[in-house]
């Protein structure tokens, strides 16, 4: 019986790891653009190192949907573009809004480009605290002014981790619940 459990684990484990791999395999983008107030024209970033904050699913924090803000400002619009074929193409856009002096920005995921669309497209986020340093400094170093007067919400945001490791409970919470079941069925 104990050998049944254990490897019900085990193999709950296993598949809500693989999930949220598969969640995050997308990637970076292979080029981001970015306009927006105080940018004198698109900003384009190609470096590999940056280009990861804007991971897609990652620059954006899916896990933690927010409502939208009562008013906001002009935000910077981020265009990320995919690799297909030999030319690149323009894949998804997001408008990124800086946070006050220590807050992390929002971001609204306007979502794919063209005839496609996703389930997270048209709802507001926070952004991740990588995405959201690597923006500031992106910004800085086009000598913007970035910082707003107060926060734009009120949650807090959580790391790629903690969404990772939620999940990771939900699932194995899940898993014992019906190991448990399946045992107390076994044992009448």
């Amino acid at each position: 019986m104990t050998g049944k459990i254990v490897r019900a684990l085990t193999i709950a484990l296993s598949l809500s790891l693989l999930i949220f791999s598969v969640a995050l395999a997308k990637g970076p983008p292979s080029k981001v653009t970015i306009s927006g107030p105080g940018l004198a024209g698109e900003v384009e970033i190609t470096d590999p190192d940056q280009l990861l904050a804007f991971s897609f699913f990652q620059f954006e924090n899916i896990a933690r949907k927010i409502e939208p803000p009562p008013t906001i400002g002009e935000g910077y619009v981020v265009t990320r573009y995919a690799q297909d074929g030999t030319k690149l193409v323009a894949w998804d856009r997001v408008i990124y809004y800086p946070g006050a002096s220590g807050e992390v920005g929002i971001v609204f995921l306007e979502g794919i480009i063209g005839s496609s669309a996703s389930e997270f497209d048209g709802y507001w986020y926070w952004a991740s605290r990588d995405g959201d340093t690597v923006m500031r400094k992106i910004l800085a170093e086009q000598k913007v002014t970035t910082l707003q007067d107060k926060p734009l919400a009120t949650l807090s945001p959580i790391t790629p981790t903690e969404f990772a490791l939620s999940g990771l409970t939900s699932l194995t919470v899940v898993g014992l619940v019906v190991i448990v079941r399946r045992a107390l069925r076994q044992a009448r």
